[in-house]
């Protein structure tokens, strides 16, 4: 009935499953199991010998969890790392299968879950979350240097964009019928935003509320979209 995804070199704490199992536990007692209900948890970050680097994942990237709940936020940013999530068997029946143009396994299925159920978390850190030189995707500590990356790689920040744009798309073909009219037509026209000018593009973020954490995030979308 519980899905955990075990896919990572990453080590897991001893109570991970225990504190994650009830508090899901919980949520399907108050809004039943037939919800798609998605929970997920902080991180400890570490380096490849387990030697502490963060005691907080969302602080040392500078998120906020809370983002998760929302399917406007999520649209533009992922808060959710996989390997700390745990869903239930409903959720997984509607999210499968994720399609090519799923940026993430994790984001999909949150996205997914914030439109359709629920997504919660827990503040507390159940892996550690392990730094090495083969990372597939990794912890990018917040500051200066990972700002400054970042304007000096403005084609890459589009074509990050461009992709949730792609993976919004997707989300209207699979579910578009299902959704709300007013939701599914948020997704549509942010899946097609770069077909619309610049000052339009902007325009609709603003209008519809689509942010990432943080003020300095938020002038580099209005700045990249």
């Amino acid at each position: 009935p519980y899905i955990m995804f075990c896919d990572q070199d990453d080590v897991w704490l001893p109570d991970k499953i225990e504190v994650s199992l009830k508090r899901i536990v919980e949520l399907e007692k108050v809004f039943g199991q037939g919800k798609p209900l998605l929970l997920h948890t902080d991180l400890k970050v570490v380096n490849s010998k387990l030697e502490p680097i963060g005691d907080s994942f969302w602080k040392y990237q500078n998120l906020q969890p809370e983002h998760s709940k929302c399917w406007r936020n999520l649209l533009v940013q992922n808060t959710v790392t996989g390997c700390t999530t745990l869903f239930n068997r409903s959720l997984a029946r509607l999210a499968h299968p994720i399609p090519p143009r799923a940026i993430m396994h994790d984001w999909w299925l949150a996205l997914v879950a914030s439109l359709f159920g629920r997504v919660e978390y827990l503040n507390q850190q159940t892996v550690l979350y392990r730094q090495h030189s083969s990372n597939d995707t990794g912890a990018k500590a917040w500051g200066w240097p990972w700002i400054k990356s970042k304007l000096l790689s403005p084609d890459d920040v589009r074509s990050s964009l461009l992709r949730t744009q792609e993976q919004a798309a997707a989300l209207v073909e699979r579910y578009g019928q299902h959704l709300d009219a007013t939701v599914s037509s948020t997704l549509a026209t942010y899946g097609s935003l770069s077909e619309l000018p610049p000052l339009a593009r902007r325009s609709f973020i603003v209008r519809n509320r689509l942010w990432m954490t943080g003020w300095v995030r938020n002038l580099g979308l209005l700045w990249a979209v």
